[in-house]
């Protein structure tokens, strides 16, 4: 996927990119150049982020459920060729994805390879690995509900024993749910 460069293109682009997925009854994932960045972050050197440049990124994931899948290497897999004092560096590239596609590929792994030849590093999605699950904050995605083993895996992790504070215990109750 590619998200076009220009401010003035990006409320069309992203408003259709919505349309689609909204009407997609399977699993979806959205990976490419999207030209945008989530928040201050994700970007290094040049002018000032822009909070409207963020706010386009979090509408569209709030708007569809999308969960950003993260990733491994380099945090900003493009950067500008300019010289040192106007190097510019950003987190373009991403994978989001809805959550029946994270439970259709719980060990997915996005890798920002090295940048060469080009101003992006290539992203490569690797949707089988050795990750437990994906690396983003626990959440309960309704689709599990579905699964007959629910009840059960809440429970097990709820009835586990876990020592420390109160919140190294929630922390780690979520931690086994999530596993």
């Amino acid at each position: 996927m590619y998200g076009p460069p220009y401010a003035i293109m990006k409320k069309d682009f992203w408003d259709w990119l919505l349309q689609k997925v909204q009407l997609c009854s399977d699993a979806w994932a959205v990976m490419g150049d999207l030209n945008v960045i989530m928040d201050e972050n994700e970007k290094l050197g040049g002018r000032p982020y822009q909070l409207r440049e963020g706010n386009i990124l979090k509408e569209f994931i709030l708007n569809t459920g999308g969960v950003d899948l993260g990733f491994e290497g380099a945090p900003c897999p493009w950067q500008n060729t300019r010289s040192y004092s106007h190097h510019i560096r950003k987190q373009l590239d991403r994978a989001i994805a809805d959550d029946q596609w994270c439970v259709s590929f719980p060990r997915v792994t996005v890798v920002h390879l090295p940048i060469y030849g080009s101003d992006h590093a290539p992203i490569l999605l690797k949707v089988v690995g050795d990750n437990e699950k994906l690396l983003y904050p626990f959440q309960f995605l309704e689709v599990w509900s579905t699964s007959m083993e629910c009840g059960d895996i809440i429970s097990r992790a709820w009835n586990s024993e876990a020592t420390g504070s109160e919140g190294t215990i929630l922390c780690k109750k979520l931690k086994y749910t999530k596993k």
